[in-house]
């Protein structure tokens, strides 16, 4: 297996930053300059997205498929674990790897994470509305697409400039491929990790923004959840809180991955067939 495509920014201790739909590593560029001062940020791009635009389109491919294919990415690129943040999509990935292979990840970050749909309704609905948005992008394009997708309220308080910026990463996909992510990254498509989330091993920071009112309860529902977890509230801030408090969302990162070094019992290598 080829590891992902992937840009580096900075020095340090490593930090894997894992983008969200529709988004490539260079979309959290900005982010990773913020850490650069101490971390080493590694930003691949996921399947379906950037360069790795076509590794998704086999028939076969799943959402542990790409789990695996991050994890496989790590484990040839670092001697050591990492500490691993994730945003929307990113963060449900990042999530599924700190349980699938425990010994890759030193310490999990969370921007707008979610455990997946336990409920069989929700997750049909919820398969439904995806279906709808795949269609969109096959009938009208990308350029229609991107546009409807920022028009949800999961964006309404992005700036005109943050806008544009999201806008102009979407444009630069590539349509069947991203129409290809959304059937095997979206939520509907992940297995729900709620029974799994007591068995967490590294410490994590759950992170949101006070303005995105569709997730409070999902971090709330983490934080109970997982055992050794801090939640970091970013006020007037929306889902993409990066974009709309980088300082903020940067401080955040620095100071937790500061405060919480690893438990000493934890390994200092790791294995890919430590995945269950």
């Amino acid at each position: 297996m080829k590891a992902l495509p992937r840009i580096e920014i900075g020095h340090g201790a490593a930090l894997w930053i894992l983008h969200g739909y529709g988004g490539s590593g260079a979309s959290l560029s900005d982010l990773a300059r913020r850490l650069s001062d101490t971390r080493r940020c590694v930003l691949p791009d996921l399947p379906g997205h950037g360069d790795a635009a076509a590794r998704i389109l086999a028939g076969d491919y799943d959402f542990l498929q790409c789990v695996d294919e991050v994890a496989h990415s790590i484990a040839a690129h670092e001697q050591a674990p990492v500490d691993l943040f994730g945003y929307s999509m990113g963060a449900r990935i990042a999530l599924a790897l700190a349980l699938r292979h425990p010994a890759l990840v030193r310490r999990l970050c969370l921007l707008g994470a979610r455990a997946g749909i336990a409920d069989p309704a929700a997750r049909a609905a919820r398969c439904q509305a995806d279906r709808q948005w795949i269609e969109l992008l096959q009938r009208e394009g990308i350029e229609a697409f991107a546009a409807a997708w920022l028009a949800q309220p999961l964006f309404a308080t992005l700036s005109a400039a943050q806008r544009a910026h999201e806008q102009h990463a979407r444009r630069r996909q590539d349509p069947a491929a991203l129409a290809r992510a959304m059937a095997v990254l979206g939520l509907a498509a992940q297995p729900p990790l709620q029974d799994q989330l007591a068995t967490l091993e590294p410490p994590t920071l759950l992170l949101c923004g006070r303005l995105d009112i569709g997730f409070h309860a999902a971090t709330e529902s983490l934080a109970q959840a997982i055992p050794d977890a801090r939640t970091l509230w970013i006020a007037a801030a929306g889902h993409a809180a990066h974009l709309e408090s980088p300082e903020t969302v940067a401080q955040g990162l620095v100071d937790f991955l500061l405060d919480h070094p690893r438990p000493a019992s934890a390994p200092s290598l790791f294995s890919l067939e430590r995945a269950p």
